[in-house]
């Protein structure tokens, strides 16, 4: 979870995870693949590590129509 935290924010409000370095809303089912590609420092066994953090999380939007968007 130490991972996770230094690396992402979970914003509940928006119902979205934001990595802090790119500083963009990654989907739950690719925080993975974007650890991996964007990241590739963290090793494979940390990126399931912060996979598996991720899918403890409530009130998350797995599909894109499920995030709250902001009224402006």
């Amino acid at each position: 979870m130490d991972t996770f935290v230094q690396l992402f924010e979970h914003v509940p409000e928006l119902r979205i995870i934001v990595c802090r370095p790119c500083a963009v809303a990654i989907p739950p089912a690719h925080i993975t693949t974007h650890l991996k590609e964007c990241h590739p420092k963290v090793p494979p066994a940390e990126r399931k590590d912060v996979a598996a953090a991720a899918h403890t999380l409530h009130d998350l939007a797995w599909e894109p129509a499920d995030v709250r968007v902001p009224k402006p």
